[in-house]
């Protein structure tokens, strides 16, 4: 008799593992001079250093006659103005971005009484660990399969997408708890028949993250557009402009606490925006930018680039992920439309940051966490089906099959190996400490 898989069990694992390493990780890797340790790919080490420079300026001179709940940064944390003898430079309050994220930072901090970004970090690994949790019931919820579900379930989470960003002080541990909670509800609101209430918890939820990033107020805007077309078979209804609103007022909060930094002028606050925003999507002729103006070539990258960097975020990389995406969709075509047009709907998404901010995708390797919803969608699905087509082939005789089916999963594997388990588990993890020497 085959005996049945202990769930359960296997989850449980998983949790251990994870976590053991993310402990490792906060304790071995420091936020400062680890430049690989703590890089774009893997958690974002520049903006934790960000959130931290605020926290210990909050806790030093106070919140808001200074920075009216805004970001510091390059604060040392020693009452100086300056970072350093050796780097005259002044702190300074950052604009551009939404700042709840270092306004949470700065409140883990005084709550601890601590200046320590380890402490800190506690806060955020418990809402990881809720997020955690979260993936699990979020897999079994839209995959009907088992098996699929835990596949998915592993390639969200034994990844760099999950471990590495378990500890981030900044926006993006929020961001994408708040974007996958915001699709399980908008499904199951349109599923349960329009559930009274939903609809304002998903627009408090646009509200709270358009003031965590600006990245998942576009995400979200396909999404609630898709999800329209798909159960309504509109591309407005009611829901969806309650939650274009929602989002108008998150991003309008940022630009009132502009506003009064900014001594009560809109136009500093224009000014101060459009400059940020050209240079975020089309890029602007200044030395000191991270890539300048961007010309044809740039935009022609794009489209291998949200396949090519998905092996530095994914244990699967992401060429074999359109393989097995193709499966997944080739299954819901035929036996679940609604599924099949909500894969299409998180895909749109996922490519949208990079269509509006093609500058910001281009240098931050980090957007390619937008594609963890739509992976986990296909992927579990998509290696079972893959399975079947494997068995199939090599009970035949076909051996060009028997070759391609070899060298794929030997990708797949090389791949995994030496993007996850050598970059992430041990160089830049358990091994940390010999590395980073």
């Amino acid at each position: 008799m085959k005996q049945e898989i202990n769930y359960k069990k296997v989850y449980l694992c998983i949790f251990l593992f994870c976590y053991a390493l993310v402990a490792w990780r906060v304790i071995n890797v420091p936020l400062y001079n680890s430049d690989q340790g703590r890089n774009f790919i893997h958690g974002d080490g520049e903006s934790d250093r960000n959130v931290h420079s605020t926290a210990m300026f909050y806790k030093d001179f106070g919140a808001l006659d200074r920075t009216c709940l805004l970001p510091v940064f390059l604060y040392s944390g020693d009452g100086d103005s300056c970072r350093s003898e050796a780097e005259k430079v002044e702190p300074y309050v950052y604009t551009h971005y939404p700042a709840l994220p270092d306004m949470l930072g700065a409140t883990y901090g005084y709550i601890l009484n601590t200046k320590s970004d380890q402490w800190i970090r506690i806060f955020p690994i418990l809402i990881s660990m809720g997020f955690f949790f979260f993936v699990i019931k979020f897999c079994k919820h839209f995959i009907e399969d088992n098996k699929a579900a835990l596949y998915s379930t592993c390639i969200i989470l034994l990844s760099n997408y999950f471990i590495a960003w378990a500890d981030n002080l900044h926006k993006h541990l929020y961001e994408e708890l708040i974007k996958w909670v915001f699709v399980y509800m908008l499904y199951d609101y349109y599923k349960k028949g329009k559930p009274k209430g939903y609809i304002w918890l998903l627009a408090l939820l646009y509200i709270i993250v358009a003031n965590v990033s600006f990245e998942p107020i576009v995400y979200l805007a396909v999404v609630s557009i898709g999800f329209c077309w798909i159960f309504d078979k509109k591309i407005l209804n009611w829901e969806t402009a309650a939650l274009g609103i929602a989002s108008v007022v998150g991003v309008g909060l940022h630009f009132y606490q502009n506003y009064i930094f900014f001594n009560h002028s809109w136009q500093a606050v224009f000014d101060d925006m459009m400059y940020t925003l050209i240079d975020r999507t089309v890029g602007v002729n200044d030395p000191n930018a991270d890539r300048g103006k961007l010309f044809i070539s740039d935009y022609l990258e794009i489209p291998f680039l949200w396949f090519n960097r998905i092996e530095r975020a994914f244990l699967i990389p992401g060429w074999a992920i359109v393989v097995f995406a193709f499966f997944t969709l080739k299954k819901y075509y035929k036996s679940n439309r609604d599924m099949f047009f909500v894969c299409i709907t998180v895909f749109v998404a996922s490519i949208s940051w990079s269509i509006v901010m093609s500058q910001h995708f281009l240098v931050h390797l980090f957007t390619v966490r937008h594609w963890g919803i739509w992976i986990a969608l296909v992927s579990g699905v998509g290696i079972v089906e893959y399975a079947r087509m494997v068995k199939n082939d090599f009970s035949g005789n076909h051996w060009y099959m028997k070759t391609l089916h070899v060298v794929f999963i030997g990708y797949i594997v090389v791949m995994a190996l030496s993007q996850q388990v050598f970059d992430l588990y041990l160089k830049n993890g358990f091994l940390y400490p010999m590395f980073g020497l």
